[in-house]
């Protein structure tokens, strides 16, 4: 492999993802869902008030971080609640919730949800296109297999950090402007935080497309298979718990059961997690790397 070769396809492929037009739509798509989910929850503030919008986002928060920490079965995630066996999940709740500005952690931890959608939605294509066309066999006479596969991986996550370096900004210029509920310096702190966190989150989902573009010959298969995988694979994994419990550890399949853990206080599990989504990106590539390298074109 030549890292200068992967530098310029990756240069390269950024302002072609650009004209072909599928990096403008998945770039409209990501920014303009992304503030729309962040303005349906800031009118909710708005609706129901800030103390009774802090409880209910505590709720839902408790059912989430618990359901993908794999703390019990759905069905008996109350019975816990009662008996104290989700103290643990409450503490990081309270955290998120009363340590951290309440509005923007709401706000993130939904755009943790989104972007592994948002990814499925722009990333399918890095080579399925070329693959279905013909073209990776002209590419190959001036470089190797693995640099034209890392270089098109590299651009699309340089591409897709830019789009998620953007998207928060500006939502932490939409929550600080629309509700004076907050400091400027501590709704800045955790917005570069979690942009760190949705970063780490979003590269084994773009790696995760890398590979199902190198397999398949088609973009439309391609968006089709990650389109579906993706958000589909936690549903699959937390309804295989209730019937099963030891089920649920198809969770960790992807990184749905690692990552919400880059937002919780203890430094420790934040780089836990940090590492884990690297790991799982390199898992990924390995995987995707192998495949294209083995494929008849």
């Amino acid at each position: 492999m030549n890292w200068t070769h992967v530098r310029l396809i990756a240069t390269s492929s950024i302002p072609q993802t650009l004209r072909s037009g599928t990096g403008v739509v998945y770039a409209v798509f990501t920014l303009i869902f992304g503030l729309h989910s962040a303005n349906l929850i800031v009118r909710q503030v708005e609706t129901l008030g800030a103390t009774r919008f802090t409880g209910w986002v505590e709720t839902a928060l408790n059912f989430l971080l618990a359901s993908v920490t794999l703390q019990g079965k759905t069905t008996e995630l109350p019975e816990l609640e009662k008996f104290g066996g989700l103290d643990n999940i409450h503490a990081w709740a309270e955290y998120l919730l009363r340590e951290q500005p309440a509005l923007l952690s709401a706000v993130f931890i939904l755009q943790a949800l989104l972007v592994p959608l948002f990814v499925s939605s722009g990333a399918f294509n890095q080579l399925a296109g070329d693959l279905q066309h013909g073209a990776v066999r002209y590419q190959l006479l001036s470089t190797s297999r693995s640099s034209l596969f890392f270089g098109r991986f590299l651009g699309m996550a340089v591409f897709t950090a830019a789009l998620i370096v953007a998207l928060t900004s500006v939502l932490v210029l939409f929550v600080g402007s629309q509700l004076d509920l907050y400091e400027w310096g501590d709704l800045i702190a955790w917005g570069v935080h979690c942009t760190f966190a949705l970063i780490c989150i979003s590269l084994p989902y773009v790696a995760f497309c890398s590979w199902i573009s190198a397999v398949v010959n088609s973009p439309f298969s391609a968006l089709i298979f990650t389109g579906l995988i993706i958000p589909a694979q936690p549903f699959l994994a937390i309804g295989a718990m209730n019937a099963w419990e030891p089920l649920g550890k198809l969770i960790y399949l992807m990184p749905w059961g690692v990552q919400f853990w880059l937002f919780h206080p203890d430094p420790a599990k934040v780089v836990f997690a940090a590492l884990g989504c690297l790991a799982y990106t390199a898992l990924f590539l390995f995987l995707g790397l192998y495949f294209f390298r083995k494929r008849d074109l």
